[in-house]
């Protein structure tokens, strides 16, 4: 009961009677404690205040064991059963969700079906218990994917217009936290991750801006920089993703990164729209324009040297088409080299055409 001399606050009189209760079931209660409160009023400290600090060191005790001790399933349903009925009580979720933290193979869709009633738990949850609710949940994840989105678009934005290197730009954009705290979440769960992918073609389907592609060409050198290769050979433009990185890493094109890309786009059949689609997205990334420029370049080059080889004008037309382009360009021993489908396919820059 509340003080009828103080006025108790909700929180004042739910963290006494929490402390109260814990002392009572560990058979610790002090005797004549509630003689104490007076000289504490006294003193200036809030009862609040007080239940509120001994709340606190009774929970990181509790979240101690939790972390020092070994429970097996049995031991951990029995917490569970306790202590799920409270966890629309926020005092109780730190508890809680480090017990569901360290032991993620014994969560049972039961317990999922719990949390998932309480909406605050998808934003307080650890990421491992975030990850296990998106995947049951498939449509909020990808709701909550937009935003993140969105608000890496306005970052990447700003970058795009600031000087700099093409690595230093990239360096900053795979920097940008929504990025990384999507890179975090999806790990390497196959459901988050096709979901992933999915999410990206749509975007990319419904409006062929770039910036969605800046993203996929991001998320791809970011899983790469996290260890997560397994999962980014599941999307046909990695190897190609690679190949450019490298490119704009060393501020330009050496005949093996070009033999690369002319290998990997001689393994897609541009009739089937999903591995298209997938490797055309990385081309419209901003950063990757002057890569394409060169290769442009040097095929169409190729192509036309092909044509008038044995003409004596042959290192004339060279010298003068290397003089007119203000860019370095590679050797051009290896242009002839490149297939018809890959002539066609490079010297057409909208690839978002492609994908209706």
């Amino acid at each position: 009961m509340a003080d009828p001399n103080t006025t108790e606050t909700r929180d004042a009189l739910l963290a006494r009677m929490l402390v109260q209760g814990v002392q009572e079931q560990n058979q610790v209660n002090v005797e004549n404690i509630e003689n104490v409160y007076p000289l504490l009023d006294i003193s200036g400290v809030s009862r609040y205040e007080i239940h509120h600090h001994m709340l606190e060191e009774l929970k990181n005790d509790f979240i101690q064991k939790i972390i020092t001790q070994h429970w097996d399933q049995e031991k951990f349903t029995k917490f569970l059963s306790k202590f799920m009925p409270q966890i629309s009580d926020k005092e109780f979720r730190d508890i809680i969700f480090e017990a569901l933290k360290k032991y993620p193979d014994h969560i049972t869709e039961e317990i999922y079906e719990q949390l998932a009633q309480e909406q605050t738990v998808i934003h307080e949850a650890p990421i491992e218990i975030k990850r296990g609710l998106y995947e049951r949940d498939q449509e909020m994840f990808k709701e909550m994917i937009k935003t993140q989105i969105d608000n890496y678009f306005k970052r990447q934005s700003l970058i795009m217009q600031q000087r700099g290197t093409n690595s230093d730009i990239l360096d900053q954009r795979t920097n940008i936290p929504e990025l990384k705290y999507i890179i975090d979440l999806v790990n390497e769960g196959s459901i988050l991750f096709d979901e992933m992918q999915d999410i990206m073609i749509e975007i990319y389907k419904d409006n062929g801006h770039s910036n969605i592609c800046s993203f996929c060409f991001d998320f791809f050198n970011c899983m790469q920089k996290a260890g997560k290769i397994s999962m980014c050979m599941k999307d046909h433009s990695y190897n190609m993703i690679w190949n450019i990185n490298e490119g704009i890493r060393k501020g330009g094109l050496e005949e093996r990164t070009i033999t690369a890309y002319k290998n990997e786009l001689n393994k897609y059949n541009i009739t089937s729209p999903r591995k298209f689609s997938e490797i055309a997205m990385i081309f419209q990334d901003p950063i990757d324009k002057q890569t394409v420029k060169w290769m442009s370049s040097m095929v169409t080059f190729g192509s036309q040297a092909h044509d008038i080889l044995p003409a004596p004008e042959t290192a004339i037309m060279m010298s003068q088409a290397i003089h007119e382009d203000c860019e370095d360009v590679p050797n051009s021993n290896f242009t002839l080299k490149f297939g018809t489908n890959d002539i066609n396919i490079l010297k057409n820059y909208d690839f978002a055409t492609k994908l209706q």
